[in-house]
């Protein structure tokens, strides 16, 4: 008798691992489904974004319909696509809040003391630039933001290139962002620097797109 009652149990046991095991198995495979269709959606939802190609300083990207991109405002009479400062941006929301830069040294000779030192950093080699001016923004004590923090620098791999970031808090980029990060590219000719809003995730994406077209 007590082998019998034990034998029902051990059936019993089996029986309930077993509904446990598959439950799990079609909950992971649901949520493999789920990600997948996620993944696809956002595929598909960017295939219909605008491409921005810079033709000046070797890059493009992409940007939702709804992403407002244009020159920075002492750029305004170039066409966009030779513009060395762009910013990108959402009307009435801080979830987007994009600039590119490039630096470029002077051809000719400079003797104005912001020019001069404007050439001095543009020569440096990529990890000296960008420790530069991330030095330049932790010396720049705005009393308006005593809470700035700026990250220490960090060595990035960027759509397939050795880069450097450096993230910032405490600081309003101009978009309504108080969190963002630069990202410092070595162009060849010249180098760029990009700054996003981490606010939400549709910066990134963007920034994500980002690619050299040389």
């Amino acid at each position: 008798m007590k082998s019998k009652t034990l034998t029902i149990f051990i059936a019993i046991i089996v029986v309930i691992i077993s509904v446990i095991l598959f439950v799990r198995y079609q909950s992971i495979a649901l949520l493999e489904h789920e990600f997948k269709s996620t993944g696809n959606s956002a595929t598909m939802a960017q295939a219909k974004w605008n491409v921005y190609i810079n033709t000046k300083y070797g890059y493009t990207l992409q940007y939702p319909q709804s992403v407002y991109l244009q020159p920075k405002q002492e750029e305004e009479r170039l066409p966009t696509e030779e513009s060395s400062s762009i910013e990108m941006g959402r009307r009435g929301t801080a979830d987007v809040g994009i600039q590119i830069s490039a630096w470029t040294p002077y051809t000719y000779q400079v003797t104005d003391k912001t020019a001069l030192e404007y050439n001095r950093i543009a020569n440096l080699d990529l990890k000296p630039f960008a420790e530069t001016l991330r030095k330049k923004f932790v010396d720049d004590k705005n009393p308006n933001f005593p809470n700035k923090n700026i990250g220490g620098l960090e060595e990035i791999n960027f759509s397939g290139h050795k880069a450097y970031a450096a993230t910032v808090t405490g600081y309003m980029d101009g978009y309504g962002s108080d969190t963002f990060r630069y990202i410092y590219l070595d162009g060849g000719s010249h180098k760029l620097v990009l700054q996003y809003s981490l606010k939400g995730d549709l910066s990134k994406q963007v920034i994500d797109s980002f690619k050299f077209t040389e």
